[in-house]
């Protein structure tokens, strides 16, 4: 059985944060089953070690809300896709 939100696959979110690599972050967040309020809380907590701000998470959260937005849009009427879509 997978774990999600876990600590290890907050930290292999932030090597691709420090990598650069912030589109890989957001789909790595996704496939871990991480919110963004889960993501933002985990970089309050573990500021100290990671050595960067919270704020250097901004865009991973913004690009779950995206990604799941999407994902949600698949699945709906016409009409609800593309007030998601507008809304984001």
């Amino acid at each position: 059985m997978q774990e999600y939100r876990t600590q290890d696959q907050f930290f292999h979110i932030c090597d691709s944060i420090i990598n650069g690599n912030y589109q890989q972050a957001i789909e790595e967040a996704v496939d871990y089953g991480f919110s963004a309020v889960d993501l933002a809380n985990y970089a309050h907590e573990f500021a100290d070690v990671t050595g960067f701000p919270a704020t250097n998470f901004f865009y991973v959260c913004e690009g779950i809300g995206k990604a799941k937005g999407q994902a949600d849009a698949k699945h709906k009427p016409d009409a609800v896709k593309t007030e998601i879509l507008i809304s984001g």
